[in-house]
Formats: C-alpha cells, structure tokens, sequence
C-alpha cells in the first residue's frame, strides 16, 4: 500500500526540545503517524548539537548542514518504494536543506535499501561528495554582465539530466518553505562572499525548481533587515513554459514580519500562524493525514496585529543591514532570479490599513498580486472583480504615488547603511586596540590626562571583568587602561554611530507611515515627499551604471579583499602569538580529518 513520507527540517537553533516552537514543528505535530500508511522524520536546525562548541558555530554560521541532507536522504532511502508520495518542509537553513535535498535526489537518486548498512551509508556519503562537486563558484565575467545569453538559455527551459543518476527518482508531491537562507552565513558578507568565491561554494547556485517537484509553497518575510538572511528565491523564468508542468505550481508569497515571525520561534507567534494556515490550504496536502484538532487551533490563534520583533535588536545588529526591497529581489540578476510580479498576502495589507499597529513596510512595490487567507490568488489586472480583496488593492495612480514618495525613506535607509558602516568601523577599531597601542599610542604623550580617564574608568571595567572571560580582561581590559584616551574615543563614536542609527530608523518608520496613510501634518505633501524622485541623491544612488559596478567591487572585489587579508591578518597573529598559531592548525587538522573522512 502506498505511504505518505513527510520530510521535516528546522531551523537554525531549533529543535523538539526548544520551548518556543516553529511551524516546521507544529507541522510535525500535526501529522497523524498512528498507522504505516504515514511516516515522518523530523529533523532538529543546525547548532541543536550537544557538544556546545559546535552548537555554537552551527548557529552562528550553519555547520552541520551537510549532516542534516544526508539525513534526511538516508531516511528516504531506506523508506522510498514507488508509488510513495514524498513531502518536504523547512523553515530558515532547513529550507535549504531541503531543496539541497530536492537537488541530490534529482541528481543522484536514491540509495538501494538492501544494501548492506557499511555499504549503504559508505554510498550515501559518495553521493553527497559528488553532488557537491557540481557547484561551481561564479565566474566574473557573469557579474559584469557577459555570459548572460548562456545563463538565459540554461533559466528558460526545465530540464532533468540522467546522466548522474544512480537510483529511483521520486517526485515531490510537495514542498513548503519558510524564508529560505543560505546555507551559511557570517554578520560580515564580504567573508562569506570570499568564501564562496575562493575556498568552498557554500551559496545555492541552482535557483530553478525541479520538474520532480508538482507543486511548491515559499512563505517569505517582508521586514527582515539583515542583509545576510536575505531569501533565496526560486527563478520563476521557466514555470509555465513546459506544458507537462502546472503553470501554477510555484507560490512565493510574502507576509509581515521577519524571518521568524514568519517561520516560527517567538514566544509571541500569531504572526508566524498566519504563513502556516496559508500554507495548509494547499490542495496537494489534501492527501496528508492531519489531527484536525491541531489545524483548528492554529486557525484560532492567528494573530496579524501580534508583535514585530526588531530582526537587528542587541548584537544582531552588527548583521549587515539591508531592509528587504522585494522589487530587487525579484527582479536580482546576480542571483539569477526573475518573478514578473510578486505575490504579497492579504495579511501585510490588513496590518497597514488597520491601524491597530505602527506598521509600514517600505519594500513593497507599486504592482502587485494579492493573495487571500483562504489561498485564492487575485491578480492586478483582476482587481476590481474581487470584492474579497478590495481592501488590499491601491488603484494605479495611488500605488505609483506611493512608490515614488517611498524613496524618500530609501534615501534615508542607504544614509542608515552608511552610518552602519561606521558603527563596524569603530568596533573594529575597540576590538583591534590591543594590537594598536604600540604604535598609535597616546597616553605617552599625555601622561596625566591619561591617568586621570585610567583612575576614572578602571572602577567599570573592573566590575565587568568579574562577569566576562579572564582572556577579555587581560588582553582588552589592559589596553583600554593603558590607552584610555582612545579607549573612550572609540566607545564614544560606537555610541554615537549607533544613537544616529536609531534616530534614523525612527525618521524612516516616520516617513514611510506617513506615505502608507497619505496623510502628513498640516495637510501639506512635504518636499521630502514630492520630490523624493527628483533630488540629486535619489539620481546618484540608483544611476544604472553605479549601481552595477557597485555590486561587481561588493561581490567579487572586495570579497577577494576581505579573504585574502583575513588569511594575512591570522598569518601575522599566529607568528605573534604561539596559541593562535596552535589554534589555526588544529582547525586545518580537523578540515583535514574531515575531507579524508568522507572520501572514504
């Protein structure tokens, strides 16, 4: 008798043990698994390892990703026989993992189950290492724009290559995701950028759904301000050019919040319910056994008046901020990702337009089509035969005037991105005091004005020496007494940048509410609005040709920059330092062990 197989994967840091849940885990909860004709394999996010080092960097940079595909590709293995329908979820980096699993099965197939358990997963392990082995690093040429007749001729037709295919290759009766990530992630781009560029391909290079896939759901966060959780969107180029193929398979859909008020961890989740009861009124889930009793509490508890959480608040601030500009990214020819016209749900419009809440997403662009609570789409151009979504839709002129006049809180997003930038700088600068005081030292030349800051500040950092690890103490605590001059330059201008940050942030929310509402005070349209298309700094910063050369230096130049000297700077450290020399080739041992391991 033919099963149902449910694929589950987490997202980064959250596993069964977590008390604040995802959806990938009331999903699971929800599945009725009573009897063999369903089965289900949940699989914990990276960095929910027990060894916490590890836990540690699975989160901080999405180790242990590679375990989780394999998996879940061991699972399907061992359980797939023909005529089975296969379903997959995942949230954040268990998205990617499953669309890395998506790949591999197209690519490789299956593994025989009857094999013997060495050989099995001595196979499942080769398979991987070769799977791996198609992702190339992006050529330059590509970003500068040649190259792009090869690119278009690969993105426009849905094609499945056999040559690599070892096994069965099921179809996936369904996908759902939440906000897909990259695989792997660091606060500063550039390095990740260098990474994928010079050492190991760690970005998802194949944006194009699979024709093994009948139908795919992708719920994607409107808010989110990290450049680094950026979504990575299927192409929709293709879809709907292959007449085997439903030209309506694939709905990427966008709802308010950020990357976890959409896909679930908050204690505070109404948000996170309402992407869930979208993604449950697909029709491919129809054959899926679910306890009602928990699809009807999810219904209950949707809430899109509940809590936005700030995405950069404490120290995830020093993740790269970029706020989501869902035109760009729709339309990111880097990526290689076209989607003529998103899709935003109703829910972002009834949060705007109710009021009960500040609320003013300044990525949404002036066309676009509206999505129901019950799953309908209502296109653009069918708008005004839809009474249900009437509330939702801007008529023509008023959705242009509102995209012009929400440049204005562009203009002041990019002078955020520049005071970001300063805020880095100064860290930086705080965290490299240590190796600077030798040579930009002042206190020599200011002798008593630098005891009199030492006397003033060594009673504070005394105190957080007694709750922070002896090496931060010694090592940084002891170069900000001896040179506390620039000590408190640097905590000043980290200050500063950061008060100047803030302000910004509110002149932006301030900006944008008032154009969502149309509404300004005295009933006068300020300058800032009206002319937000006209000023010369709107002209400067979208100049076509700037812009392009800007994401050459940002994605090739100043990666290979950033990875190069990074490897220099740890050369210099290590030669100065015997631990950190010791530190460096215990790494490059274990990367070693690592290789040769999976190679067996």
């Amino acid at each position: 008798m033919a099963k149902n197989i449910v694929l589950l994967s987490d997202g980064t840091g959250n596993s069964a043990s977590s008390v604040q849940k995802t959806n990938i885990w009331r999903l699971y909860r929800a599945l009725d698994l009573t009897a063999d004709d369903q089965i289900a394999i949940y699989d914990d996010g990276v960095g929910t390892g027990s060894f916490r080092p590890l836990a540690v960097a699975g989160q901080a940079f999405g180790l242990g990703l590679a375990r989780n595909v394999r998996d879940l590709f061991t699972f399907l293995s061992r359980n797939y026989v023909p005529g089975d329908r296969v379903y997959a979820f995942g949230f954040s980096r268990g998205s990617f993992t499953i669309r890395m699993l998506v790949g591999m099965v197209r690519h490789k197939g299956l593994v025989d189950r009857s094999l013997p358990e060495d050989k099995f997963q001595k196979e499942v392990l080769r398979r991987w290492a070769d799977y791996r082995k198609r992702f190339e690093r992006r050529k330059l040429r590509y970003t500068l724009g040649r190259g792009k007749d090869e690119r278009m001729e690969k993105r426009t037709t849905l094609t499945t290559s056999k040559a690599d295919q070892e096994g069965l290759v099921p179809d996936f009766e369904f996908v759902g995701l939440w906000d897909t990530v990259d695989a792997y992630g660091l606060p500063i781009d550039e390095l990740m950028y260098g990474i994928d560029l010079w050492i190991y391909p760690v970005s998802f290079a194949d944006r194009r759904l699979t024709r093994h896939v009948k139908a795919a759901y992708h719920a994607l966060s409107v808010d989110d301000e990290r450049r680094t959780f950026h979504p990575v969107l299927w192409d929709e180029i293709a879809e709907g050019t292959d007449p085997d193929i439903p030209a309506d398979r694939l709905k990427q859909v966008w709802f308010p919040g950020v990357h976890a008020n959409v896909g679930g961890g908050y204690a505070k989740d109404g948000l996170a319910l309402v992407s869930l009861e979208w993604m449950l009124t697909a029709p491919e889930l129809k054959t899926l056994k679910l306890h009602q009793i928990h699809v009807d509490e999810i219904r209950r508890q949707v809430d899109i008046y509940d809590d936005l959480i700030d995405s950069r608040a404490g120290l995830a601030g020093y993740y790269r901020y970029a706020p989501r500009n869902i035109s760009a990214l729709c339309h990111d020819e880097f990526a290689e990702v076209e989607i003529a016209r998103p899709k935003i749900h109703e829910s972002v419009f009834r949060r705007v337009k109710g009021h009960h809440v500040a609320y003013a997403p300044p990525g949404i662009p002036a066309e676009y089509d509206v999505v129901l609570r019950d799953g309908t789409i209502v296109k653009w151009e069918d708008r005004a035969s839809a009474p249900a979504a009437q509330q939702c839709f801007e008529t023509d002129d008023a959705a242009k005037l509102r995209a012009e006049r929400m440049e204005a809180a562009w203009n002041v997003i990019w002078w955020r991105r520049v005071v970001y930038f300063l805020t880095l700088g100064s860290s930086a600068f705080l965290a490299a005091l240590p190796w600077l005081t030798s040579s930009i030292g002042v206190s020599a030349v200011l002798p008593r004005i630098s005891g009199r800051l030492t006397a003033l500040i060594t009673p504070v950092l005394d105190i957080a020496a007694t709750v922070l690890p002896g090496f931060v103490a010694t090592k940084w605590f002891g170069a900000f007494k001896q040179e506390p001059i620039l000590f408190l330059i640097g905590a000043a201008a980290v200050a500063g940048t950061m008060a100047l940050g803030m302000n910004l942030k509110l002149r932006i929310e301030c900006r944008a509410g008032q154009v969502w509402a149309n509404r300004y005070e005295g009933g006068v349209v300020p300058a800032w609005a009206s002319e937000a298309i006209k000023t010369w700094f709107f002209r400067f910063r979208t100049k076509p040709m700037l812009v392009a050369w800007y994401k050459a230096f940002a994605r090739e130049i100043l990666p290979t920059i950033a990875i190069f000297g990074t490897i220099l700077l740890l050369l210099w450290a290590a030669s100065t330092d015997w631990r950190i020399a010791v530190a460096l080739a215990v790494v490059a041992v274990v990367i070693g062990m690592r290789n040769i391991v999976l190679r067996l």
